[in-house]
């Protein structure tokens, strides 16, 4: 979900382009809490340049593209996790692509997109992180899009409340001033609240291009049943391209085990390439 925009990882290890993919993205620096060890270690839009802008891709519509399959996204990252005793940073590549296979919800019988993201990442002693995740979503023709679930494509949670089996995540088309939340129960038994709100346009700089494009602000709380957290509570803000999808984003994460915050993780990422035309 636009939320969903940081589950992913966490879930699958144990957590495009439209809005879902912040939740997605999210959901895959997660995973790299678990790869990297850090846990259990003891120890906004376009900023200036000396070189001229690119033209202004002007905002062609506000209705949310309709993934197709075989649609991806490439951007570059960054990720920064303290636990308060180690500080770990990373750099890398995020690749987010809607396979050409489906995924059939067990809670609905209903066939959703399989969308995958991986990442490719390095430390700053060029020790390499490899993370993934899928998420399972539908979009109708006005581009509403719909999640049901996620997971690593193996080992799977859907939504069984709303007893639907789904939840509207991104409302099209996108106007300024419009907002939406929801919250969900999984099969697993975790649980999630989110909401968005599109609070202005803005002209974004990304190595893919110069765009305008629209600043959404969102917030996530996840409580998990299992795993190394009990809660995470997600702030982040993204700028979104309704035709082609997101191009840039940023969060700051909070990771609970019971009362105390145990780990606190910041990302970025900013789109370099799309077979998306726009």
């Amino acid at each position: 979900m636009l939320s969903r925009s940081l589950d992913a990882v966490v879930l699958t290890c144990l957590l495009g382009v439209n809005m879902k993919s912040f939740r997605d993205i999210l959901y895959l620096f997660t995973c790299i809490i678990l790869v990297s060890g850090i846990i259990s270690c003891g120890g906004g839009g376009g900023g200036s340049s000396s070189t001229p802008l690119p033209p202004l891709q002007t905002l062609k519509t506000n209705s949310v593209r309709v993934i197709q399959m075989g649609d991806n996204w490439t951007y570059s990252a960054t990720d920064v996790l303290d636990n308060g005793a180690t500080t770990l940073s990373l750099t890398g590549t995020i690749i987010i692509q809607a396979l050409n296979t489906t995924k059939t919800s067990p809670i609905n019988a209903t066939v959703y997109i399989n969308q995958q993201t991986t990442g490719s990442w390095t430390d700053s002693s060029g020790t390499p992180y490899n993370t993934g995740g899928n998420s399972y979503y539908r979009q109708d023709v006005s581009g509403n899009m719909y999640d049901s679930g996620e997971g690593d494509g193996a080992t799977d949670k859907w939504i069984n409340n709303p007893a639907a089996g789904e939840i509207l995540s991104i409302s099209s088309p996108l106007t300024v001033g419009g907002s939406l939340g929801g919250a969900v129960t999984y099969s697993d038994g975790s649980t999630e609240t989110f909401s968005y709100n599109v609070v202005s346009t803005e002209n974004v700089l990304t190595t893919a291009g110069y765009y305008e494009a629209y600043k959404i602000n969102l917030v996530l709380t996840i409580n998990y049943v299992s795993g190394s957290f009990t809660k995470a509570i997600i702030t982040g803000t993204i700028w979104y391209v309704p035709g082609l999808g997101e191009v840039k984003g940023s969060a700051a994460i909070s990771y609970y085990n019971g009362a105390p915050i145990v780990l606190s993780e910041t990302m970025t990422y900013s789109l370099t390439s799309t077979n998306v035309t726009y």
